[in-house]
């Protein structure tokens, strides 16, 4: 089947499972109930922003659906602290893409407001501790946090991966460093290690509609590269086909409309 029809069929199944998942959030139903149903429309969006600039390269439709999808989170997690949930699984770190689509569309202190409602320690039996520290990381560089904070929360990561998989480590110490030389030679790794990763879940989640369009884009690494420019280093090359630079987008000159306030 051709790639276009492919994204075109997926867009369609996003938009009616946006529909259904939508409905859910205007039932009356406890919010214990609901934080996978948060989840997946975060994802969801994801995929129909990866799909408007894939299919119809809508640079405008793609930065909006991020948003909405970060969007998604803050309305979660701002639920739970005022219900005073802590401790939900759905409330990990790192079960979301949200901050990273905010920085992907170019939303900085969007992100910054997901990460500052985000827990501040790993959920039990929720989260591996070195996932939670990358996006604990990620968040402070956001948040333009001091060199001497983001050196020691660098070495906290390092500390939990325990000699594990140093990719996204090697990034964020080429961005904390402000090494532009250095990150030019991570940052095109962790792309290499993202499209494996993605083939290698692609059987899994074949059936999964917003999954394909969301694995042809590297959201998280269009949101690091966002950070790198925050941080003055201008990375120049074109990180294909993942990161295209269709994908690097200036800020909206209006944020969207919230989706989630009233539902």
């Amino acid at each position: 089947m051709d790639g276009n029809v492919s994204l075109a069929e997926a867009k369609q199944r996003i938009i009616d499972e946006l529909r259904d998942q939508l409905s859910v959030l205007q039932g009356n139903f406890p919010l214990g109930t609901l934080g996978k149903v948060y989840e997946e429309i975060g994802e969801l969006f994801v995929g129909l922003a990866c799909c408007s600039l894939l299919l119809d390269a809508d640079v405008f439709k793609y930065q909006r659906q991020l948003t909405w999808s970060a969007y998604s989170r803050r309305r979660y997690l701002k639920r739970c602290k005022a219900a005073t949930v802590v401790g939900d699984l759905y409330q990990a770190r790192s079960r979301s893409e949200a901050v990273f689509c905010a920085l992907a569309a170019g939303d900085q202190k969007l992100g910054v407001e997901i990460g500052d409602l985000s827990p501040d320690g790993p959920i039990a039996d929720g989260e591996y501790p070195d996932d939670f520290a990358y996006h604990r990381l990620v968040h402070a560089m956001a948040a333009t946090a001091t060199d001497d904070t983001l050196t020691d929360l660098v070495a906290r990561y390092e500390k939990e991966l325990d000699g594990g998989p140093s990719e996204r480590l090697d990034v964020m110490t080429a961005l904390c460093a402000r090494d532009v030389a250095a990150f030019e030679s991570a940052f095109p790794a962790l792309v290499i290690v993202q499209a494996s990763a993605m083939e290698e879940e692609r059987i899994v989640n074949a059936e999964i509609p917003s999954f394909e369009p969301r694995s042809s884009l590297f959201i998280e690494g269009l949101a690091l590269l966002r950070l790198a420019e925050e941080r003055g280093m201008r990375p120049g090359q074109e990180y294909l086909p993942l990161c295209p630079s269709l994908a690097r987008v200036n800020p909206l000159l209006e944020q969207p409309e919230d989706l989630f306030a009233y539902l």
